[in-house]
């Protein structure tokens, strides 16, 4: 299953706002219900509630035009995370995302003076101090400039990219122009960004995971670093939920409020696999049942001795495989699908020897666009049932 990881980095998407920006308008209608993402504030800079709520109206106006529906939290920044409500207390991943709202920014490397946020990872934040002197300078009101501060950002997340556009919101500078054309479309996504961030929003899946082997979360995080590279190589973004595997009902978890669906998988990390018709006790390292999916540790430990590797690595291979077999995909003679791995494979998979093959990468952004297609349906029905 693959070589060590050797890193994962994070982009930074920095923007300088000193105002600019000519928009495309984009406000087609949209089949069935528009995909949602929770989109958690934490106030830190004491904004009032209601510029706050003005600006989230703006933000999501914004976004909606673009075909994404935000689900707002607004989270105490005084609270530690166990203290906070269980909105406030999710792991970040695609549809899962973060806005800080600051005093100010500190010097940070890439801005300057005019900077009015930055975008790191699954992570937004806009200076106030910045919004204020903008809403000033051209005679608007704060949420008027936060509002769209707010969602430039969340476009850089969405996006995947840390560049500007030529037009559109996601222009590094707005003009006084922009802010009294902000209600014909000055502040909107171009049609091509609109359908990048959907295709991205579609190619996630939610894994949630019960460490039943109780392994220590450093090996965990690690393994999920592994799982979520070869993952993203083949265009699929995962969402790692650490659940609390002593309860039986994960709507009592705060990391865990969704229940195994299309969209959200389940994996457990078992001590070991008990013995099973069709399996092989000493060397069966996992198995998929619907959305279901089982490693072994403490085969996973063994085939790191054999192979000269970590049990972190060979975890995470292992649990790609597995979340690959909940994917439609069968084992194959080459990459990450294949139903046993050799040492060799261990020095040569920058080439491909725990990769998904292009066609498995094909069919399994097919596979997952088909589930949130299901999901969607499923949430329709959620949400218009009587209560």
């Amino acid at each position: 299953m693959n070589r060590s990881f050797k890193g994962f980095v994070l982009l930074a998407a920095l923007l300088t706002l000193a105002p600019q920006a000519l928009p495309k308008d984009r406000s087609e209608n949209h089949d069935g219900l528009p995909p949602r993402i929770n989109v958690r504030v934490h106030n830190y800079a004491q904004v009032s509630t209601e510029i706050l709520a003005q600006a989230e109206v703006e933000a999501a106006g914004i976004l909606g035009k673009a075909g994404i529906e935000i689900a707002w939290s607004n989270c105490d920044p005084t609270q530690k995370d166990l203290g906070d409500a269980a909105e406030c207390n999710q792991f970040l991943g695609p549809t899962n995302l973060a806005v800080r709202i600051l005093p100010y920014l500190g010097a940070l490397p890439g801005t300057d003076k005019k900077t009015m946020g930055f975008a790191l990872g699954n992570l937004a934040s806009v200076s106030i101090r910045r919004v204020s002197e903008e809403a000033a300078e051209f005679g608007v009101q704060p949420y008027e400039v936060l509002g769209p501060a707010i969602a430039h950002e969340l476009g850089h997340v969405l996006l995947g990219q840390r560049g500007h556009s030529p037009s559109g919101i996601m222009r590094a500078h707005w003009r006084r122009e922009d802010y009294e054309r902000a209600p014909r479309g000055a502040f909107n996504f171009t049609a091509e960004q609109a359908e990048l961030m959907l295709a991205r929003m579609n190619r996630s899946l939610t894994v949630s995971v019960f460490n039943y082997a109780e392994s220590s979360p450093r090996i965990l995080q690690r393994a999920e670093t592994v799982a979520a590279h070869i993952l993203r190589e083949a265009g699929v973004e995962a969402i790692w939920r650490n659940c609390d595997p002593n309860l039986t009902d994960i709507d009592h978890d705060v990391n865990c409020t969704q229940k195994a669906s299309p969209t959200n998988l389940v994996l457990k990390i078992l001590p070991d696999i008990a013995v099973t018709p069709g399996f092989t006790h000493d060397t069966t390292m996992g198995f998929a049942i619907g959305n279901f999916a089982s490693v072994s540790f403490r085969q996973a430990r063994k085939e790191a001795a054999l192979m000269g590797t970590t049990a972190d690595e060979i975890l995470g291979l292992s649990a790609a495989h597995e979340l690959g077999h909940l994917m439609s995909q069968g084992h194959s003679d080459r990459g990450i699908m294949r139903p046993s791995w050799n040492r060799e494979d261990f020095g040569v998979s920058q080439q491909g020897a725990f990769k998904f093959t292009p066609e498995q990468a094909n069919r399994m952004r097919a596979e997952v666009a088909k589930r949130g297609q299901e999901q969607a349906a499923s949430d329709v029905v959620a949400r218009t049932a009587p209560k």
